[in-house]
């Protein structure tokens, strides 16, 4: 079986082709006779792992091929149960390995493991997510607060453009294209980083078998957020300067 892709990788072509594996250094031939169909609401579909295949077929066969010479108790068995129930059918598979001393026996209840670990990971999902919000917050809260002052102190800049002429409409051009340079700026040295900083991560985190690929949609909506909250901010700081009078402004930076 094969994970669903975009494209059809697996056809009927390959059906009665055979596949060359090595099991316990012995070279084994195995001839493609179907496939699975992927269902994302199939357990046993999202067992297998991403970037790989799984094989299926029946027990006899795998016996035949994988295990002729061995003996019935030497081999282990692994059986999946799929229940509702899954807390009764532990306890009941438990009690049965128990009275009948199968040896190296064990049952593992998955959705209990799974229960714990989601709760984990919540827990951690909200200290992180917390703390990239409080980052987030202090960050706009920054540019603001530098933008704010940066206007302010351009003051006397902004009176003579509007002592010259200059239109209310042409002054809210000219503070929106200051934005768009301020939000480029950011940007051009941002991004680099911070897929560097992904790339990096990736390498010494990730399986191996994890590609490394780019949230380009992620991406686009933080290039957005740059530019509208630079923008809002240039305005805001801005409007507080639109009731302020060319002469007195003039005067007190004279003065």
């Amino acid at each position: 079986g094969n994970h669903e892709t975009d494209s059809k990788i697996f056809n009927e072509k390959l059906l009665g082709t055979t596949y060359h594996y090595t099991y316990a250094e012995e070279p084994i031939d195995i001839e493609l006779s179907d496939f699975v169909k992927y269902d994302s609401k199939n357990y046993i579909c999202n067992l297998n792992p991403a970037n790989s295949i799984s094989l299926y077929m029946p027990f006899s066969a795998a016996r035949e091929l994988l295990h002729k010479d061995a003996s019935d108790k030497d081999l282990m068995y692994m059986i999946g149960v799929e229940t509702d129930k899954h807390t009764e059918v532990t306890e009941s598979i438990q009690k049965i390995i128990d009275e009948n001393d199968f040896g190296s026996g064990y049952v593992s209840d998955y959705i209990d493991q799974m229960k714990s670990m989601n709760t984990i990971a919540f827990v951690l999902q909200v200290f992180v997510y917390g703390f990239i919000a409080l980052i987030t917050l202090i960050t706009i809260a920054n540019i603001i607060n530098t933008i704010s002052t940066g206007i302010a102190m351009r003051r006397k800049e902004f009176a003579m453009l509007k002592s010259v002429g200059t239109t209310p409409k042409g002054f809210r051009k000219m503070v929106m294209l200051e934005s768009v340079f301020y939000g480029l700026k950011a940007l051009v040295f941002a991004l680099p980083i911070s897929v560097a900083i992904s790339f990096f991560m990736n390498k010494t985190v990730a399986s191996t078998a994890v590609p490394f690929e780019l949230d380009w949609k992620l991406y686009l909506a933080v290039i957005l957020a740059v530019f509208v909250i630079v923008g809002l901010s240039m305005l805001y700081s801005v409007s507080k300067l639109k009731n302020d009078s060319i002469i007195e402004t003039l005067k007190e930076e004279i003065n």
